[in-house]
């Protein structure tokens, strides 16, 4: 096995700092005018949440060397939230082509931080390894496009000329429609975060079983109908993996493509078996939509790298101060959401 490199290096255009203000800017005007629309106010992005629920983060024990870096530095037992999502910023029916997000907030983390002083720990998944936007800007000119799949192409054109043509092919292969379940799917950073000195991608693999029944339905919600009893029987698991940056020839500000070399096995996110249903389940559901899910609540150790993420600096806390998010949690309100 090959050694994870430290001398990985960010690179920073002359420029992007206003370049990436204007990106959260126009972000943020296409969340105001769709919640002008709509007459509330929600994410910019990942707007549809499937379930907000209560998970458990249980730290490998014995790791060394390269991976026992930040949180993963000793063996560990962490509360956190879980939110799964639909990635687009409307409210769709869940057989459209969309990619599905899974996100974490661990709670109770001590530590030096990479942006303020709250002790959680967050870590932002999707459904795919690797995205087809060149820089922040061109997906942001695909969002402002994508108000209506109609005119999607004409709009695009007029923003990005030819590139409009490739970009909405490789977009569409990504975007997958009728997903059965999201509980069956893998989720991956795809951007990376520090590991100590080194940088990883972070991916998760279910540990259950997948279920034989899971499929597209015609309801609109089908998505959380099909997840929900399976939380509430329990053994929902997941292995969190963090594939450390081995390879020269792959990049911490490259998202356009999957990192080479092997994984290994940091953690196990458990969901608890949480009834939606519930009263306690609908509160512990409207907590988890009230709060930011942001990869800049993190560790210095485990601090965002590479453009994605500095985009993403910027952007979320435009959407969270739109939208009024909550205060981060400091786990004094999780009893309230039962045993």
């Amino acid at each position: 096995m090959s050694e994870p490199i430290t001398t990985w290096k960010e690179t920073i255009a002359e420029g992007e700092e206003a370049m990436l203000e204007k990106v959260a800017a126009d972000l943020g005007a296409v969340q105001s005018a769709r919640d002008a629309t709509l007459g509330s106010k929600n994410r910019s992005l990942h707007f549809k949440q499937h379930a907000g629920l209560r998970a458990r983060l249980d730290v490998e024990p014995g790791l060394g060397g390269a991976a026992a870096q930040g949180l993963f530095a000793k063996a560990g037992t962490y509360d956190a939230y879980v939110r799964f999502s639909n990635g687009g910023g409307r409210d769709q029916h869940d057989k459209e082509p969309d990619l599905r997000g899974l996100a974490i907030k661990v709670l109770g983390v001590e530590g030096p931080k990479a942006l303020g002083d709250a002790r959680t720990q967050d870590f932002l998944f999707i459904d795919v390894d690797a995205l087809p936007f060149r820089d922040p800007r061109e997906f942001v000119s695909f969002v402002q496009s994508a108000s209506s799949p109609l005119t999607l192409p004409f709009k695009l054109f007029g923003r990005l000329g030819f590139r409009a043509f490739g970009l909405i092919v490789d977009v569409a292969k990504m975007a997958k429609g009728n997903r059965g379940s999201l509980l069956d799917l893998a989720y991956h950073t795809v951007a990376p975060h520090a590991w100590g000195p080194y940088a990883a991608r972070l991916h998760l693999e279910p540990l259950h079983q997948p279920s034989p029944h899971a499929r597209p339905q015609p309801e609109r919600d089908y998505l959380r109908r099909e997840l929900a009893p399976r939380v509430r029987a329990g053994g929902v698991a997941f292995a969190l993996q963090a594939q450390l940056l081995t390879d020269p020839s792959d990049s911490v500000e490259d998202v356009s493509k999957p990192w080479n070399g092997p994984s290994v096995r940091v953690g196990t996110l458990t969901l608890l078996a949480d009834d939606l249903a519930s009263e306690h389940g609908r509160d512990l559901d409207a907590h988890v939509r009230a709060l930011s899910f942001d990869p800049w609540h993190a560790l210095a150790a485990h601090r965002p790298i590479g453009l994605t993420m500095r985009a993403r600096k910027h952007a979320y806390f435009v959407s969270t101060q739109a939208r009024s998010a909550s205060a981060e949690p400091d786990g004094s309100e999780w009893s309230r959401f039962g045993g």
